[in-house]
């Protein structure tokens, strides 16, 4: 019979690890769990786990003739049936709350994470499971942070679908998400390096043990970065500073009066001024009567200004478009001169952006439509292989996010455009854009960003690099 528990104090959320360390372990083993005993009390579960963390859990059971029998563990022969198992009482072993399982992160970080949940805290928690031990468990469990923290609206609306929408209201971005690795074992360069992430991470060992036991050990566990003072009170440095200078503007009574009496003693012998910090001085007449000939303008400058203000947006607007115009012109011109049968009449000179402002939206608009052009025609130049060298080559740059997607589909048209130009191009598996804008100030914006990156030393590298390999691969090829 296990002890009674009733005089534990109810565990936080750190003491929920110790719990979960021997209850996981016999949670499922039903009448079996009479005949088994553990080699360590378990009425001090804080003890229990600083103990836990230099001894591996051992788990024994009464045998026939009443000594003690070790149960061995071993691991599971599918990880899916470790994930499947964990997700399914999730709650209970780890205070976690189930939200989806294998969620794929978009064609950026080309991965599914294992699981994701919400803590008792409203935390995100991502958990990535291995059935044996594993280097790359917490460095691409850790890579799909990047993926929840610039998908927060889409995690709040998973939250929202599978918890409701109280859930998703409560979810705390001000810290850092967990991370959750569940292995069969960690090494130890793994257990040293996660204090160095900066990140909230926590490392568990499982084991499988005959009657259906699973036990579940945190072997690490990295805090992550704390926050400031300030943001744990809920305030801010703004509303810090704030408080600081109403305190010197209104300094207290006492020190006041001490001001004054200083003053007085350094002013008595005549030798020392004090002059005031503001002072009232009377505006002269000449002055005075400029001034009100100015203000008697003012109502009619307002009038003139809300008079104006309807066309404001259109004018804003028009000269939007004709700076979109002018940037996007270098990005056309290349990519025509690789296609030319895009344009529409004769190739137009730079200048003509610059000095002409009639029909700037319709030129634009005209614009866009042939650079898109364009890149449909290189893309059937572009094989698979390309983009996903290209897609390397940016990481290996170090580019997230965003801006690496129009890097690496600037960097394989780029490529692709020179390899047609000088003739050998080849075949390839012709691909939906990137990334495409809803309306026309949104899609020259983003040609915009693709042009910078077009034109970047990072995309002249990597077509100089390919153009070489097809170089050689056709001198290989006629010899």
């Amino acid at each position: 019979m296990l002890p009674d528990q009733s005089h534990v104090p109810a565990p936080s959320r750190r003491r929920h690890w110790a719990h979960l360390r021997f209850g996981a372990a016999v949670g499922r083993a039903g009448s079996f769990i009479r005949n088994t005993t553990c080699s360590f009390p378990i009425g001090r579960p804080v003890l229990i786990a600083e103990r836990i963390r230099v001894t591996d859990l051992k788990l024994f059971r009464t045998g026939a003739n009443g000594s003690d029998i070790e149960l061995h563990g071993s691991t599971v022969a599918l990880e899916v049936e470790l994930q499947r198992r964990v997700e399914a009482s999730m709650e209970a072993m780890l205070g976690i709350r189930f939200v989806a399982s294998e969620y794929p992160t978009g064609p950026w970080h080309r991965g599914r994470i294992g699981s994701l949940g919400l803590d008792e805290n409203g935390t995100p928690v991502i958990l990535e499971y291995k059935k044996g031990s594993d280097h790359g468990v917490v460095t691409q469990a850790v890579s799909y942070l990047s993926w929840l923290k610039s998908s927060r609206h889409e995690f709040q609306a998973l939250v929202r679908e599978k918890l409701g929408a109280e859930a998703a209201e409560s979810i705390d971005w001000r810290n850092n998400p967990r991370v959750v690795c569940i292995a069969a074992d960690f090494f130890r360069h793994d257990r040293t390096a996660i204090h160095l992430m900066g990140q909230r991470i926590d490392l568990v060992r499982y084991r499988v043990f005959e009657g259906g036991l699973l036990s579940l050990l945190l072997v690490e566990s990295a805090p992550g970065t704390a926050a400031s003072a300030i943001e744990r009170a809920g305030g801010s440095p703004a509303e810090a500073s704030n408080s600081a200078e109403t305190v010197l503007a209104e300094p207290p009574a006492p020190l006041r009066a001490l001001y004054e009496e200083l003053c007085e003693a350094l002013t008595r012998s005549g030798d020392v001024e004090v002059e005031a910090k503001f002072a009232i001085h009377p505006i002269p007449a000449g002055v005075d009567s400029v001034l009100n000939a100015l203000l008697a303008l003012v109502p009619l400058l307002l009038i003139s200004v809300g008079s104006t203000r309807p066309t404001y947006p259109k004018a804003r607007a028009t000269v939007r478009y004709h700076h979109f115009l002018i940037r996007l012109h270098p990005l056309w011109e290349h990519l025509s001169e690789a296609a030319p049968q895009i344009r529409y009449g004769r190739a137009q000179h730079s200048l003509r952006d610059v000095l002409d402002p009639r029909g700037v939206r319709d030129r634009l608009y005209r614009r866009t439509i042939e650079i898109r052009d364009a890149i449909l025609i290189l893309n059937g130049d572009a094989p698979i292989s390309v983009r996903l060298a290209a897609a390397d080559f940016v990481d290996d740059a170090g580019l997230t996010g965003p801006t690496a997607t129009t890097a690496a589909e600037a960097c394989w048209l780029r490529a692709v455009r020179e390899a047609h130009t000088a003739g050998v191009a080849r075949a390839g598996s012709p691909e939906a854009p990137a990334q495409a804008g809803a309306d026309l100030a949104t899609e020259a914006d983003l040609l915009l960003k693709l042009s910078d990156a077009y034109f970047s030393d990072l995309a002249t590298e990597f077509a100089q690099a390919h153009l070489e390999r097809l170089n050689i691969a056709v001198s290989g090829a006629t010899s």
